[in-house]
């Protein structure tokens, strides 16, 4: 199964585990300029792997905040990471 959640993660599975990837492009080597899914985390369960990916992409948020502007950011990440999983789950209906 292929869940894909962005342009730049995704999560698949094989008979036994789920697994979080990212989109690479690649910047040294023979293949400079390739792009390729990199496996970075591994769950045996597919809520976890999702529950993974928000979290990463609330940890990844740029930059420093205020008390007062950390919410509104963090419930801007929030929204979008919802926005991916119904799109997703959308496609799986």
């Amino acid at each position: 199964m292929n869940l894909q959640v962005n342009d730049k993660w995704r999560i698949v599975s094989d008979s036994e585990q789920w697994i979080a990837q990212k989109f690479n492009v690649r910047e040294k080597g023979k293949y400079v300029g390739l792009g390729e899914w990199v496996s970075v985390a591994y769950f045996t369960r597919p809520d976890a792997a999702a529950l993974w990916l928000a979290h990463r992409r609330v940890r990844d948020l740029p930059g420093t905040y205020p008390a007062a502007d950390a919410l509104e950011v963090l419930g801007g990440a929030l929204q979008g990471i919802a926005e991916d999983i119904n799109e997703v789950l959308g496609e799986m209906r």
